[in-house]
This record gives C-alpha cells, sequence and structure tokens, in this order.
C-alpha cells in the first residue's frame, strides 16, 4: 500500500523547511513514547517539529490501518456512511484514507493539538474536493462535548492512551455521535486489544451491532493469552527511513480495530486472524468463528475454497 501521490507530495514539501537533525530528535522522542505505550492523556505532540516528524514516521502508519480497518467494514456495509467527523485526527490520516475508499459528501475533523491540526489543514489543501474542503475544529474528547453528528464517525489510536477513568466516558461521547457505523482503531498490542475487548462488551450492552471485524455478537471467545489483530503494509520514503534508522523500504503496522453500527448489518462468516500457513498441497487457516478460534485445512480438493485461500492474509473474511 502507498500513500496518496498528493499526500506524500505534501507532506515532503512541508519538510522541506525543518533541518534533519531537529526532525530525528524529535521523532525519536514521538517513537519513545509509542513503545512505552502511554495511556494516561499525555500530549505526544505539542511542537511544530514534532508534528512534522510525526506526519513523516506516524501517520503512513495510520493511513494504512485505517484504510485497511473501514475496507474490511465496507465489505459488509450496504448503506455506507457518507459524511465524516474525525476525532483526535492528528495530521488528517483518516480524512485521506476515508476519502480513497468513500465518496464522502462532507468531512469534519477535530483535534486537540493546535500544531498537529495547522500542518494536517496544510497537507489537505493538496488534497482535491472533500479533502481540501474539510473543517478542522479544536476539540479535547475527555473534557469536551462533541455535539455534532456524522454518518460515520472515526477515532485512531486515542482511546489507548486515556486514563482508565476517561476511557469508557469518551467512548460513549463517539457512540452517541455516530449516526450509522462507529470505527476505532489502536495498536495491534495484547494492551490495547485487552481495552478494545472491554470497548465491545459495552457498545454491545448498550445497543451497537458489531461489523467487523467479530463474526458474531456473542462474547468474545479468544484465550485470555492471545489478542486479536492485524497488519497493514505501507511503503517507507527515503526521508522516512532516515529517521526510523531503518533500511526496508516497508513498515508492518500491527493494529486492532472494532467496528460498530446503530442498526443491524452483514458481518463475515468467519475471520482470517493469523497469515495464513501455505505448505506443500495444503494451507492452513486460523480463523475466529462464533464457536471460537478454529483452524481449517484446505487442500487442492478443496477447490475455490482453497483457490481463495491462496491469495487471502490476516483480516481478509472467509466463507467456508
Amino acid at each position: 500500500m502507498d500513500l496518496p501521490r498528493e499526500l506524500t507530495a505534501a507532506i515532503e514539501e512541508a519538510a522541506a523547511s525543518f533541518q534533519l537533525k531537529e526532525l530525528q530528535e524529535s521523532a525519536g522522542k514521538i517513537r519513545s513514547v509509542y513503545l512505552e505505550e502511554k495511556s494516561d492523556g499525555i500530549s505526544i505532540v505539542s511542537k511544530e517539529a514534532e508534528a512534522m516528524a510525526y506526519a513523516l514516521t506516524r501517520m503512513p502508519a495510520c493511513y494504512a490501518a485505517v484504510r485497511k480497518s473501514l475496507d474490511l467494514t465496507l465489505e459488509f456495509t450496504e448503506d455506507v456512511p457518507r459524511t465524516l467527523l474525525d476525532i483526535g485526527a492528528g495530521t488528517g490520516a483518516v480524512l485521506w484514507a476515508a476519502d480513497s475508499l468513500i465518496a464522502l459528501k462532507k468531512a469534519k475533523l477535530l483535534e486537540r493539538e493546535s500544531s498537529m491540526s495547522s500542518l494536517g489543514k496544510k497537507l489537505a489543501e493538496y488534497g482535491e474536493d472533500v479533502v481540501s474542503e474539510a473543517s478542522w475544529a479544536s476539540f479535547d474528547l475527555v473534557n469536551g462535548e462533541i455535539g455534532e453528528t456524522a454518518e460515520l464517525v472515526t477515532a485512531s489510536y486515542i482511546l489507548n492512551e486515556l486514563r482508565e477513568e476517561d476511557f469508557l466516558p469518551s467512548a460513549k461521547k463517539l457512540y452517541d455521535a455516530a449516526e450509522k457505523i462507529l470505527l476505532i482503531v489502536e495498536p495491534g498490542t495484547p494492551k490495547a486489544f485487552a481495552r478494545m475487548r472491554r470497548l465491545r462488551e459495552y457498545f454491545i450492552s448498550i445497543g451497537g451491532k458489531i461489523v467487523a471485524p467479530c463474526p458474531h455478537m456473542e462474547s468474545c471467545p479468544m484465550p485470555e493469552d492471545d489478542w486479536c489483530h492485524f497488519t497493514a503494509r505501507i511503503s517507507r520514503s527515503s526521508l522516512q527511513k532516515k529517521l526510523k534508522e531503518a533500511e526496508a523500504p516497508f513498515e508492518d503496522e500491527k493494529f486492532t480495530f472494532l467496528a460498530v453500527a446503530k442498526k443491524e448489518s452483514g458481518r463475515a462468516e468467519a475471520r482470517i486472524i493469523r497469515h495464513p500457513q501455505i505448505r506443500s498441497g495444503h494451507i492452513i487457516l486460523s480463523l475466529c468463528k462464533k464457536e471460537g478460534p478454529v483452524q481449517l485445512t484446505l487442500t487442492k480438493k478443496d477447490g475455490q475454497a482453497y483457490k481463495l485461500a491462496r491469495k487471502a492474509e490476516a483480516g481478509d473474511s472467509f466463507d467456508e
């Protein structure tokens, strides 16, 4: 997966006004915060150089995770949302990801840090139609009331950063603002999934309908010592490789997500939750089904199912 060309160009032009050393220092700070998995509501980015480093090092991964999550959600969404409200928008990754999949009519982005929203608006000027015309506003999810709704409400990489006492009240605000679908994306870690699992139970308890990734509305059958997560691969720019001190031309972003609808929706019969194991003459799929995680072995004798499995990847729905 690649970032939209317009976004890549926008990031490169914006980065040209900063010194490499300044960006490297800011990138190091951001990386350390993410590695420590802070969840106490602290500000990760407050300066212009930090916002720029975030756009270079974290925005592509966020774009990839959200785009894949939304793509898997839309697979079973008949009534596709056309308006977007993104909470904790950062530099606008969700806006670009949603625009690549949906014919949006309107978008609004809410972000607490002015350095992030300022850069996000500048990058959005390179987009077309809804991206460039999107409105931005300052907003703190913990201390403010959203006060408006949209057909699709999104929140990526923010709930996991909140203090425990702010977690569910903030999630309720997001749910109330969604007219059709709420999409939440978080890091693919055991800690983040534990919170996502709680969110799933909570949303079901207040009437939410799970769209993805879960193939059912029953209690999560995942063992306590395991966690549900997927991977999105995104290309790296040469500058990003320098800031991340990496050589690979791509990175794999591990993420977990939850899509909740206000009305009953279709959902997968089963979801592939591990990379398919392709062996000589057979393929092993790890699936999540209503009865729990199961393994399915397919051979050439299984015909079309075997052919589909050869092209499948973790996160895909699978109909036996």
